[in-house]
């Protein structure tokens, strides 16, 4: 039997909230595994160079790199990393290439990770990202996704699960290469993609067509979020899903046009069994689950397969965001509140039980089913007159929202805030602040602290606010924001430590334990590994091998030092050190220890270097030995 929900009420309230304190107890735990493996499995991802693109899911997180390479980390189960493995990692790892040659692991060096990407989006336990294929981005981009694909989310015509990327096949089925068969076409011309979040029936991905703006969504459609009727298409829930009742669920396993949409789709958003969209026209439109006012089209609006206007929303409107979990869905909307400079408002609408309307209220009753205005700020309470405006861009998570504004590309966030990810400096489960939740939240918007809190008191930051934001992407527990100067990654959340305040997320392209930065040599520490990229890089023994590392100080370590950074030792010439994959120290007249010196001496103290320590005795001899194990170990922090 195809398996789908009453259509007439909502469920419970009590019920929804045992879910959600279900879900909370299963992070607790999962958070507290990640802390105690911290200390075998590295969780200072450290790296360098920014990103054009970031997506965080309920327990994984993707980025684009902006050299075009994905990159993916967290939780691993179903393969959404796409490393070609199922193991759990806590620091970014490369994604691997569709058809992987050589096969995992994919690292930049062995030529096999994927490039050219241009946007990523973190489905509940699958990815999907759009890639520059064929090197014009006029024409839009070709749709892959990997990961979990039991309702056929992944779009390859199968339900089988993929640890690398494949093609979202819109004709054909993916056969282990290629989408096979009688016509077989790649989805491709995609300018926007989709993967919703949300658990228990987030399995559904869309994307937008470049030029027509057509919608092609896929994946699961047991509550009608994909926009029209899959007939008899069905997918199973299997035995390793606990959260789904093992039945038959009405599916797509290839992209169909949403045609009651037409065409001119600028925006898409999805979350559990709900998507929402906005045109051409400016309006916002929602369809699938009406849990909560979901839908945001009154008391009388059901779940439809029909895309239904938002009520209030038929112009204006310049983006939309769902956040969710079970069926606790809420959505948001920015609003066109005059010319630039000037920024939007936003409005809300749906489940408010964790404050996520931002309009001075919380908990049962508070739900709404058409959209109502965001505060500014203060205390809990109505805020007639002092509403939230000056916001260039929107967000949703899981609980909680966030918005970009116009003073200082400052974020500012509400909702629910049990894990930190509101970024407001306040610690795990820490209760203070103006909380009036059962799950500590704010319930109006306040702004991200890159250092120090938020003062209820001033409506300020005890020490300076986050700014400078180009882009966010929230989920679950977390959140994610790039820096417009550089596009630098920060996060903070329950999948970043936890943390309660911005971390930024570094890469470490070759996996030898140092960062892009310091190999790039614009990090001012010290590194610990011998890379040629990098002149402080030089600690590890040479094996012959490039790039290959023995992974501890032994005997060679220091020999190796010692003849290369003598005092008494020329440096190499270029072609002695290109042999040996090392490049010239920046001191024409090597390394030298400082233990004979009794420390580090000042630059400007002590010679043209900061790392120049000359010995005055004139030779090596045990305590210079000591002083290299010292300063120069494996760590690059």
């Amino acid at each position: 039997c195809r398996f789908r929900e009453k259509k007439d009420t909502d469920p419970k309230e009590e019920d929804t909230m045992k879910l959600r304190f279900t879900a909370l107890l299963a992070l607790l735990l999962l958070v507290v595994a990640a802390l105690l493996t911290s200390s075998t499995e590295r969780t200072d991802a450290a790296a360098g160079g920014g990103v054009i693109d970031v997506d965080v899911a309920d327990f994984h997180t993707c980025a684009v790199s902006l050299a075009g390479e994905a990159w993916c980390w967290g939780e691993n189960e179903d393969a959404q990393l796409g490393d070609g493995t199922t193991a759990d990692h806590s620091d970014p790892r490369h994604v691997c290439a569709k058809n992987p040659s050589p096969a995992p692991p994919c690292t930049a060096a062995r030529g096999n990770i994927l490039t050219d990407v241009v946007a990523v989006s973190s489905g509940y336990e699958w990815t999907c990202a759009l890639v520059n294929d064929d090197g014009d981005p006029s024409n839009g981009h070709r749709a892959m996704c990997w990961g979990d694909n039991e309702f056929g989310q992944l779009g390859d015509g199968t339900t089988g699960n993929r640890l690398t990327p494949v093609d979202v096949c819109e004709t054909g089925i993916w056969d282990g290469t290629a989408c096979s068969g009688d016509a077989p076409a790649p989805l491709d011309g995609v300018s926007a993609i989709v993967a919703a979040h949300g658990n228990p029936f987030g399995y559904h991905s869309c994307g937008i067509m470049h030029g027509t703006g057509e919608l092609k969504c896929w994946g699961m459609n047991n509550n009608d979020q994909l926009g029209y009727d899959t007939g008899t298409e069905e997918c199973n829930a299997g035995p390793g899903n606990p959260s789904i009742p093992e039945d038959s669920y009405d599916c797509s396993k290839h992209p169909q046009t949403v045609t009651s949409l037409g065409s001119g789709v600028v925006d898409v958003t999805a979350v559990d069994s709900v998507t929402c969209a906005v045109t051409t026209g400016t309006s916002a439109l929602c369809w699938g689950f009406s849990s909560y006012g979901a839908l945001g089209c009154g008391t009388d609006c059901t779940n439809n397969a029909t895309p239904q206007p938002v009520s209030g929303l038929s112009t204006g409107v310049q983006s939309i965001g769902l956040g969710g979990y079970g069926h606790s869905i809420h959505g948001c909307a920015r609003i066109d509140d005059g010319p630039s400079p000037a920024g939007d408002r936003v409005k809300c609408w749906g489940y408010n039980g964790d404050g996520e309307l931002g309009n001075g209220s919380v908990g049962p009753g508070s739900n709404a089913w058409i959209p109502v205005d965001v505060c500014n700020t203060g205390p809990p309470g109505p805020c007639p007159g002092d509403l939230l405006t000056g916001v260039i861009a929107l967000h949703a998570g899981g609980q909680h929202n966030c918005v970009i504004t116009t003073t200082g590309a400052r974020a500012r966030c509400w909702g629910s805030n049990v894990f930190g990810q509101l970024g407001d400096g306040i610690g795990l489960l820490e209760e203070r602040g103006d909380y009036t939740c059962f799950f500590r939240c704010r319930v109006k918007p306040a702004d991200v602290c890159a250092s120090g809190e938020w003062d209820s008191g001033t409506q300020t930051c005890s020490g300076a606010p986050f700014e400078d934001v180009a882009d966010a992407n929230l989920a679950l527990f977390s959140s994610c924001a790039s820096k417009a100067a550089d596009g630098a990654l920060f996060c903070w959340g329950a999948l970043f430590g936890p943390t309660p305040t911005p971390t930024e997320i570094r890469f470490d392209s070759d996996r030898d334990g140092c960062t892009d930065v310091q190999e790039a040599g614009t990090d001012p520490v010290l590194g610990g590994l011998r890379d040629r990229k990098s002149f402080w890089d030089f600690m590890d023994q040479w094996t012959g091998v490039p790039f290959e590392r023995d992974g501890g100080i032994v005997a060679g370590d220091i020999s190796a030092v010692i003849a290369r950074f003598g005092t008494n030792v020329p440096p190499p010439t270029e072609e002695e050190a290109l042999a040996e994959a090392l490049t010239p120290p920046v001191n024409p007249n090597g390394y030298h220890a400082s233990a004979d010196r009794g420390g580090v001496i000042p630059e400007g103290e002590g010679g043209e270097y900061p790392w120049d320590l000359k010995p005055p005795d004139g030779f090596i001899n045990g305590n210079d030995i000591n002083a290299v194990l010292a300063q120069v170990g494996h760590s690059c922090a």
